[in-house]
């Protein structure tokens, strides 16, 4: 009903030149549109049919740029709805040695209404807004169905930019007595919690924070951790872990950037049964 409310408000849907991008959580983007440097794979994955478990979140980065001071408006929507939980967060970006990090999170209402350059961040010649796409896939969603999410820009025309969320058999189990683990620093790599989560599951322990999810940060080390408890569940995990570990291998004579982690949790999925 919403979405037919916004169409019947500023018209029928056309695709126009894109503004509007997915990124993994692994390519974080600048105020200027460019991937960290410290993020920056040679060849991104592009976000076309993602797999997710159930009982678990998928988080996707939006890059949004619109010319200059044109105001806009942000929507998400999916087909059919009602399976997956939305929730769009707006990236804050911290000022480090030069470079404009997004980290801090704020939760924004769907449609979410913005202008470039954004007035609070006071960025010289920005030219891109940040938004972290929280996708919740409840334990009893139905396996193998596949959902249609839709990222809807309007700023004049219409921008729509698709995406498949395919739900698979694994699922992430509530986590045990797990030990809480620190963030990474705001200078570190996408991939830092990612590896820590994996090198500590590999060493016996197991992590789990339940403070809130407040930064970019937050996000990457909850969905590491998910994983690693899905790890933890598996009936035979030497199998998948030895194979992780090759693939860690190959990364470290072979630089794929921050993206080299999605190998390891789409082998992780694929191996996981109910």
């Amino acid at each position: 009903m919403k979405a037919a409310l916004l169409l019947a408000l500023f018209g029928a849907p056309s695709i126009f030149a894109q503004s509007v991008q997915i990124f993994s959580e692994f390519q974080r983007v600048d105020p200027f549109g460019n991937t960290l440097g410290v993020d920056r794979s040679p060849s991104p994955r592009e976000i076309i049919s993602p797999a997710v478990a159930r009982n678990s979140f998928a988080s996707f980065h939006l890059a949004v740029s619109v010319p200059r001071g044109q105001t806009y408006f942000l929507f998400v929507q999916a087909n059919p709805p009602g399976i997956l939980g939305i929730h769009l967060y707006k990236e804050q970006f911290l000022h480090y040695q030069d470079e404009w990090i997004p980290d801090t999170l704020a939760e924004t209402a769907l449609p979410s209404f913005g202008v470039i350059p954004d007035a609070q961040a006071n960025i010289p010649g920005q030219t891109t807004r940040d938004y972290l796409l929280d996708l919740w896939v409840p334990p009893d969603a139905e396996i193998g169905r596949r959902v249609r999410v839709e990222v809807l820009l309007k700023y004049g025309t219409w921008v729509v930019v698709p995406m498949e969320v395919r739900i698979t058999p694994a699922l992430v189990p509530a986590p045990g007595s797990f030990l809480s683990a620190p963030l990474p620093g705001i200078f570190e790599p996408a991939d830092a919690a990612a590896m820590r989560a994996l090198a500590a599951h590999l060493s016996g322990l197991h992590e789990w924070n339940r403070d809130p999810i407040l930064s970019v940060r937050g996000v990457l080390r909850r969905n590491a951790q998910q994983d690693m408890a899905l790890a933890a569940a598996h009936p035979t995990p030497e199998l998948w872990l030895r194979a992780a570990g090759q693939i860690v291998n190959s990364w470290t004579m072979f630089p794929i950037g921050a993206e080299w982690y999605l190998r390891v949790r789409d082998l992780l999925i694929s191996r996981s049964r109910p």
